[in-house]
């Protein structure tokens, strides 16, 4: 379990007066503890167990560090996305919507697709739904389903294309 807290950068990565502290604490791998004071030196501390995933030298960027924090979605939005990518994690889940990124189906049609029970696949859909990832409209007595917009066929794709990347 990582650790992290850091105190007074200003937007630019300098001290922003007096005293200020970045600590880290990593269970398996690091442990750093950083102090700088009045825009002058940085002391660190650190120790490394041996690990392929780590720096090999302890090393300490407070002008990246600062602007990369700054520059990051806040935690609410953070949670979302992680959320977003749970409900993406499902086989079931990819497969209706790549049905649905290449036409707007009702529940019967995604059962023929799918070779599934209307009931796992109406639940799926409703996941979907509640997730924003996809939108229903009813048409008479029926309900057809669509991706919700173009970004969730972005994400289809872009993810698509990531695992046919070869090295």
């Amino acid at each position: 379990m990582k650790k992290m807290g850091f105190c007074c950068f200003s937007g630019n990565g300098e001290v922003a007066g007096g005293t200020c502290y970045l600590f880290c604490k990593v269970d398996k791998g690091f442990a750093f503890s950083y102090h700088m004071s009045d825009r002058s030196s940085i002391e660190g501390s650190a120790m490394q167990e041996k690990s392929a995933e780590g720096c090999q030298e302890p090393c300490f960027h407070p002008d990246i560090v600062a602007r990369v924090v700054q520059q990051m979605p806040g935690e609410p939005m953070q949670q979302e996305l992680a959320q977003l990518f749970k409900v993406l994690g499902d086989h079931t889940r990819i497969r209706i919507l790549n049905a649905l990124d290449h036409s707007e189906l009702c529940v019967c049609d995604l059962v023929s697709i799918l070779g599934m029970n209307q009931s796992a696949v109406s639940h799926q859909l409703r996941v979907l739904r509640d997730a924003r990832i996809v939108r229903s409209r009813k048409m008479g007595k029926n309900v057809l389903y669509s991706l919700d917009d173009s970004h969730v066929s972005a994400l289809l794709r872009l993810g698509s294309e990531h695992l046919s990347e070869t090295e």
